[in-house]
């Protein structure tokens, strides 16, 4: 038990989990419900699966390859990370409290001829802001610095658990997921990826929906919703949410992510047609009848269509399908009507014209739902995690072991990082130098 305790707590075991979990990561980013659909149809993908079908969307499912984060695999990979930090943080608790222990003098390895005594190197360490653990001039003397530093790998190592501590709460309590919502309409919760519906502990309903278009186009240039949070009929909250304004609620964050066009039968079609110099608007309901002179007409579709004119983006443009009937609901024709079409469209066999002139009602807004209960514990352990960074590079922790006797100065130094920002021994080399001649820095 024992080997297998070292062999975790090990730094080559948690750097080999490190570089799977990387690895896993990237596979997880390049496999997606969209991205698989496009490497379908790859020249080599399609070479082994028909692109005609799902075999490989259901190759790359059985795999656990769409979504990577929630596999066995990857949870376990996850937690032999945390243990090993664990085990790894434990065994450098002695050393964060005692530090590097006082040498004895045959340990001493650096040695130089000098006329400074113990007493000179003391005054210079207190000076300097070192702690001194013995002044006994005639023995070995450790001198100390930055001694917080030692500390900085254990923050460090507290940091990232609870980071990973923090992702685990917000996957078994947290949820996210899109709500789609028209004018008036009232949603109390949401649906997880198991079908599952999940109360939110509120009503939230949007009063009112506004897209603003960039000029002479259908491409929106800002789009918000007017929301009324409520509880039990009792209003809480009436705000609004946009691209860049989110709205946070008992913890729960709602984002403006997009919207769309749906029909529903409380939107209005604005038609105008005439017949002759007989001339009419008419606001349609979806899937009605309506008396058009000696026709009836109804609309049995919805749909959009796209502007290409314009290479730099796509334009979604609304159109209707309108069936135009005899007076005994025989069909005469049909077609599709663009929104605000430059010209009407005219039916010379029945002497009409028609002109799709105005739509509301149609837009819904989808408003992206988060919650994470877990944040505040990952924005702490991101806190730690800073500190021991800081701790490790700035002050990096210092210990000089030393004698200086019968014109010799024996001493060895060690720090906790080679490689660091800040070097305290630094001015230890430059003070002896200066009252040494001769000096050579072993």
């Amino acid at each position: 038990m024992k080997k297998v305790i070292n062999i975790i707590g090990s730094a080559k075991f948690a750097f080999i989990v490190i570089l799977l979990i990387l690895f896993l990561s990237m596979v997880g980013s390049i496999f997606s419900e969209s991205s698989v659909e496009k490497l379908k149809h790859n020249a080599f993908i399609s070479l082994i699966f028909n692109p005609n079908t799902n075999e490989f969307r259901n190759f790359a499912t059985n795999l656990g390859l769409i979504d990577i984060y929630t596999t066995p695999l990857f949870i376990i990979l996850l937690a032999l990370f945390a243990l090993s930090l664990v085990i790894c943080t434990i065994r450098l608790i002695p050393y964060a409290k005692k530090g590097f222990s006082l040498l004895k003098e045959d340990d001493l390895k650096s040695e130089i001829s000098t006329n400074l005594t113990g007493s000179d190197l003391i005054t210079f360490f207190n000076k300097e802001g070192w702690k001194i653990d013995a002044t006994d001039e005639t023995s070995v003397v450790r001198a100390e610095h930055h001694k917080p530093g030692r500390y900085g790998v254990i923050l460090t190592h507290l940091g990232i658990l609870l980071v990973l501590f923090g992702a685990l709460v917000d996957y078994i309590y947290g949820f996210k997921g899109v709500i789609s919502l028209f004018e008036k309409q009232t949603v109390s919760g949401i649906e997880d990826k198991n079908g599952e519906f999940i109360p939110f502990g509120f009503d939230i309903t949007l009063d009112k929906f506004s897209i603003e278009y960039y000029k002479n186009t259908y491409t929106a240039s800002a789009f918000r919703s007017d929301v009324t949070v409520s509880k039990d009929g009792k209003v809480l909250k009436q705000d609004y949410i946009d691209v860049n304004r989110p709205l946070n609620v008992n913890n729960i964050n709602f984002y403006q992510a997009d919207y769309g066009l749906a029909p529903n039968e409380n939107m209005d079609i604005y038609l105008t047609y005439t017949a002759g110099t007989y001339k009419k608007d008419e606001v349609l309901k979806y899937g009605k009848y309506y008396q058009a002179g000696s026709y009836v007409i109804a609309v049995s579709k919805f749909t959009t269509m796209y502007n290409e004119d314009n290479m730099t983006k796509k334009e979604a443009i609304p159109a209707i399908e309108l069936v135009v009937y005899n007076q005994f609901k025989q069909e005469v024709t049909r077609g599709f009507l663009l929104l605000k079409a430059v010209e009407p469209t005219y039916i010379d066999f029945i002497d009409m014209s028609f002109h799709f002139t105005d739509l509301k009602g149609v837009e819904y807004s989808s408003i992206a739902v988060k919650y994470n209960p877990g944040i505040a514990i990952i924005y702490l352990g991101g806190i730690l995690m800073c500190f021991g960074v800081l701790f490790i590079y700035f002050l990096n922790y210092t210990s000089i072991s030393f004698i200086a006797e019968n014109g010799m100065l024996k001493y060895n130094v060690r720090a906790q990082r080679k490689l660091s920002l800040v070097n305290p021994a630094d001015k230890f080399y430059k003070f002896i130098k200066e009252n040494t001649d001769g000096y050579d820095n072993k």
